[in-house]
């Protein structure tokens, strides 16, 4: 038995579906994934499973599902079970666009030749591109995790008078939830020899 629900899914109708089985509608590589969690039924013991899959429907297009089966407890032979079959389709869609987005953005962060890097509130450093790690050295790169406040360099303002890491644009875009643009700060790397950087700064989610 099937429900009109389920017709509308996979695309056939109610009688072309009694003469096809789970294998003839399941996309070829999720069949062995799913075949192991049919058999466990049998072979394990197991009572229920469940599996976000691909259907091949009617008309040829490749439909995402998340489907529940459970093993119903009879003594009937053959034994017999029922499925349960949501449409996630649409989550599914989403979910590679955004992927697809990450790797574009990871690529552009890895290749920009401009120094980017990402810090919470407190200044710790969360990633830096190749050209801060160029920039800044050690401070950006490694597996420790560094804060703005380990600068080996005295910060300065435009005047030449003293600036506290914490006034650092990256720093107050995050504590004052605003966009910080063309912060223009110097650095001391050794004695006489400054360094000049504008900085752009932006609070943005992570997740």
């Amino acid at each position: 038995f099937v429900n009109q629900k389920f017709c509308e899914i996979v695309g056939y109708s109610e009688e072309e579906l009694k003469q096809l089985t789970y294998l003839d509608l399941t996309h070829p590589e999720d069949l062995e994934a799913e075949c192991e969690l049919a058999d466990g039924l049998e072979v394990a013991g197991n009572l229920s499973y469940s599996i976000e899959k691909r259907y091949i429907r009617k008309n040829g297009e490749i439909i995402w599902v998340k489907l529940a089966a459970t093993l119903l407890e009879n003594l009937r032979e053959p034994m017999q079970g029922i499925a349960v079959v949501e449409d996630i389709n649409d989550r599914k869609l989403i979910e590679q666009e955004l992927r697809a987005s990450r790797e574009k953005y990871k690529t552009l962060f890895e290749i920009l030749p401009i120094g980017v890097a990402m810090t919470d509130k407190d200044g710790n450093i969360i990633r830096a591109n190749p050209a801060s790690e160029k920039m800044f050295g050690q401070l950006m790169c490694g597996e420790k995790k560094h804060n703005i406040r380990d600068l080996p360099w005295e910060i300065i303002r435009p005047d030449g008078s003293p600036m506290q890491p914490t006034e650092l644009a990256c720093i107050k875009a995050l504590r004052e939830k605003v966009v910080v643009k063309k912060q223009e700060v110097g650095m001391i790397k050794e004695k006489g020899k400054n360094a000049w950087i504008s900085i752009n700064a932006a609070p943005i989610p992570l997740e």
